[in-house]
């Protein structure tokens, strides 16, 4: 989350009724430009993109895995690693790269086989009052006020940073399939530096 969420501009756009703040891009980043065909929604690590078909991004120079997720095919994995202001291409045609999913083996959502076989994500909706730096499980996210991430299920460690309170860390449980809703206001719950 953090490498990503530090590379994209300050917008917030709602991405398929997910809301992912998006960050300055660092001087030092990378570009890596996504063609898919067809369309699929992309997750960068465990940040989701959105459904793409075309989209360029910057990134801050590191691993990345990118997924690639259609419902007729199994979920595609790529690792990149980006160098700072060098560009990378990634062409994905899941008819060619992917495993298409047998249309005879697929039911209704929560009980198919390839359901069962991997663990399904969380989500994590964090909001702070007033706007603070945050970290979920030792990834800086940046300075935010919202920020909404597709996470493993189990436990998450936030940690809040703000100039005028001490820091503050709380730890959600997130069952799969669920959505942690957080609100933290730090006047209410943070206590203020000397």
């Amino acid at each position: 989350m953090g490498r990503l969420s530090r590379a994209l501009s300050t917008a917030t756009i709602a991405i398929a009724c997910a809301v992912m703040p998006l960050r300055a891009q660092a001087p030092d980043s990378g570009t890596v430009e996504l063609s898919v065909v067809p369309e699929a929604t992309v997750f960068v690590d465990r940040d989701r993109i959105g459904t793409v078909s075309t989209r360029t991004l910057s990134l801050a120079p590191g691993r990345y895995v990118i997924t690639f997720n259609h419902p007729d095919y199994r979920p595609l994995r790529r690792t990149i690693n980006v160098v700072a202001k060098e560009k990378k291409t990634l062409n994905i045609d899941l008819a060619e790269k992917g495993i298409p999913i047998d249309p005879s083996t697929r039911q209704a959502p929560g009980n198919s086989a390839l359901a069962a076989a991997a663990p399904q994500d969380a989500t994590l909706r964090v909001r702070l009052e007033p706007r603070a730096r945050l970290t979920i499980d030792g990834r800086m996210v940046g300075d935010t006020d919202a920020h909404t991430a597709v996470v493993a299920p189990g436990r998450h460690v936030l940690q809040i940073v703000h100039p005028d309170y001490q820091p503050l860390q709380r730890t959600i449980t997130v069952a799969p399939g669920d959505t942690a809703d957080v609100f933290i206001k730090l006047a209410e719950v943070g206590k203020k530096k000397q």
